[in-house]
């Protein structure tokens, strides 16, 4: 056991050690506690490292660019817009047709982008007056170009009103800021007026102190336009009563009258913040952030920050990385045990060696999943990224507690099929949009005793199916390699013992999702296509089993239908979400159509191959 443990805190320390490097950056910037600060984001409030990452990737689909981490990036954008501009970020590789862009060409910055935006800017409001069902696919992918845009742009205003305007106003050639502006406006809209008045319109008439005033009175006025509505950017805290802070961005408190005393003196350490950016002044910027963390204890509840903290540390390291890596790592290990290279080498280390890689990808993927538990302060699935999460740790845990009741092959073949499950369920992950966002649930799933229950009963089901899915597969594998009779029988033995607890769990997770529909929505079954993809699980192990049990199908029959199980689970748990009907509208996706007929042809064709083979060889 010592052994296993050193091994994990290896792996461990290996991927701290990939991000050295930057991390010194950070400390150089003094980005690792700015990036701490809090900001409130898809309705719950997160520090601003899980902030940038999120937006970044929204915006250029990468998680850095050119160079920048998503905090750095983060910072260039709000702090110095100009130079963000100009940097190439959104990805147009794949978006085909588009006037004025090379095909080589893979990012474009904003300035471009903008250009492409305004020729086409009649297209747009013709598809936004369009149902997006309509849209054809390169139609599908401008717009989402084009949101894009809309976000960055806001990000980029986000904190025009205190960064140094191209305006100066005084002897000493000082910038001036919007805030600086606006304390001086009805004095300085009375002087413009007075040189219109006396002038006209024409600034070639005006005096260069003229042109001054009547330059600032314009700029001030494109400034609040560019505010207006900017809301993305909410990191001022606001308290309305004793009970509850609201969280505004800086244009929504300046310009709607959202703003306190002490609100103002915190958008003031902001104010100094982008003063040290642009001076590079160390000291005052360590200040300053220093000022916006003592002052965010004041306003906001314990709980709230410690939340945020939590997440901070949960940044640090790629925890589900490394357990997908691990993983991978344990089917490399595996497959070379069964080589003949592995059959001539002494196995026993190999297989310690195995069994340590297979605990520390565990271990990786048990914290990754209590730490968004405690950021969340909710059960680990509430939607269907998460319960792909919770799944691949039921495939993993369920696997290692049978291989510690087994020894030597029986114990690999447990951890091969408990890595290869949980691998391939992470691999899937990483296809559905907003990974990584944890934003909070709609109404009807925010209730933390169902979400306990119900989903995560039913996810477990999913977990034993899945693996009494595999074991048919491994079945069928040894049948064709004419394995000895008593490792078939076992595997056999194996796949009926995870198949009655698939039953078990699939069969109380339905029923206790009635019980919840009956409180809800007021009925117990509606033949919702959600209820019917629980239900078929149900009733497809239901035959297989009960047929078993009364002879009607033999050893071989229930295997090769146990085999297809993995097909009703994904037509259950993913397909019946293609049809965008019924009250389960929160588990709706688009776009994975194609990769669920693939799927299900892939393992139609598998399955039937290896029985077809397992069949002729047993004859």
């Amino acid at each position: 056991m010592k052994q296993i443990i050193v091994t994990f805190f290896v792996l461990v320390f290996f991927f701290l050690q990939s991000g050295l490097v930057q991390a010194k950056e950070d400390k150089a910037l003094s980005l690792s506690h700015w990036s701490s600060l809090p900001i409130l984001y898809e309705g719950r409030l997160k520090p601003i490292d899980s902030f940038s990452s999120i937006l970044l990737e929204k915006i250029s689909g990468r998680r850095s660019i050119d160079g920048l981490n998503a905090n750095r990036w983060l910072l260039e954008t709000i702090f110095d817009p100009a130079r963000a501009m100009e940097r190439p970020i959104f990805y147009v590789a794949a978006i085909k047709n588009i006037q004025g862009i090379d095909e080589k060409t893979r990012f474009i910055n904003y300035l471009e982008l903008a250009t492409i935006v305004d020729s086409k800017s009649a297209q747009i409001r013709q598809l936004l007056d369009t149902d997006e069902q309509n849209w054809s696919q390169d139609q599908e992918q401008f717009m989402t170009l084009y949101q894009s845009y809309i976000l960055f742009t806001q990000l980029l205003r986000s904190l025009t009103a205190i960064l140094p305007l191209p305006i100066d106003l005084d002897n000493e050639n000082t910038s001036m800021t919007y805030l600086d502006l606006k304390k001086n406006q009805q004095d300085n809209d009375l002087a413009v007026k007075n040189i219109i008045d006396k002038k006209g319109m024409d600034p070639a008439t005006y005096s260069p102190e003229e042109l001054k005033q009547s330059a600032a009175s314009f700029q001030l006025d494109v400034i609040e336009q560019a505010g207006i509505n900017n809301v993305l950017f909410r990191i001022i805290p606001t308290q309305l009563n004793d009970n509850w802070v609201e969280w505004v961005s800086p244009w929504d408190m300046l310009l709607n009258g959202k703003g306190t005393p002490k609100s103002g003196a915190y958008l003031s350490h902001w104010t100094d913040m982008a003063r040290a950016y642009q001076n590079k002044d160390q000291d005052l910027w360590r200040q300053s952030v220093q000022a916006a963390h003592n002052d965010i204890k004041t306003y906001v509840d314990q709980g709230e920050i410690k939340s945020v903290k939590v997440e901070t540390y949960f940044n640090l390291l790629p925890f589900k990385e490394m357990a997908a890596w691990l993983y991978g790592l344990c089917l490399i290990i595996g497959a070379s045990l069964f080589s003949p290279l592995g059959q001539k080498i002494k196995i026993e280390p190999l297989q310690h060696v195995l069994t340590a890689v297979f605990i520390g990808g565990l271990i990786s993927h048990t914290i990754f999943i209590i730490f968004r538990v405690i950021i969340l302060e909710r059960p680990p699935v509430g939607t269907l990224y998460e319960s792909l999460l919770f799944v691949s740790l039921i495939c993993a845990g369920v696997m290692f507690i049978m291989a510690l009741k087994q020894k030597h092959e029986g114990r690999v073949q447990s951890i091969i099929i408990g890595a290869l499950s949980s691998v391939s369920l992470l691999f899937i992950s990483y296809g559905l949009k907003d990974t990584n966002s944890m934003p909070t649930l709609v109404a009807v799933l925010n209730t933390n005793f169902w979400l306990a229950v119900h989903v995560l009963c039913i996810t477990i089901g999913y977990g034993f199916c899945v693996l009494a899915g595999c074991f048919a597969h491994l079945y069928l594998f040894q049948k064709i390699k004419n394995t000895n009779t008593t490792t078939i029988q076992k595997t056999f033995n194996n796949t009926i013992m995870i198949a009655i607890f698939a039953l078990l769990f699939t069969t109380v997770g339905t029923i206790l999702g009635g019980i919840w529909a009956d409180q809800s929505w007021g009925r117990f079954w509606g033949w919702d296509p959600k209820e019917n993809g629980a239900l078929l699980i149900v009733l497809w192990l239901i035959w297989l089993i009960h047929s078993r049990i009364s002879g009607h199908l033999r050893e071989f029959g229930f295997i090769v239908g146990m085999a297809f199980i993995n097909i009703i689970v994904t037509l259950a748990w993913f397909g019946v979400n293609l049809l965008s009907v019924g009250l389960h509208s929160y588990g709706f996706i688009e776009g994975i159509a194609a990769s669920i007929a693939l799927f299900c042809t892939f393992e139609i064709v598998v399955i039937t191959t290896l029985a077809v083979t397992a069949r002729k060889k047993a004859a």
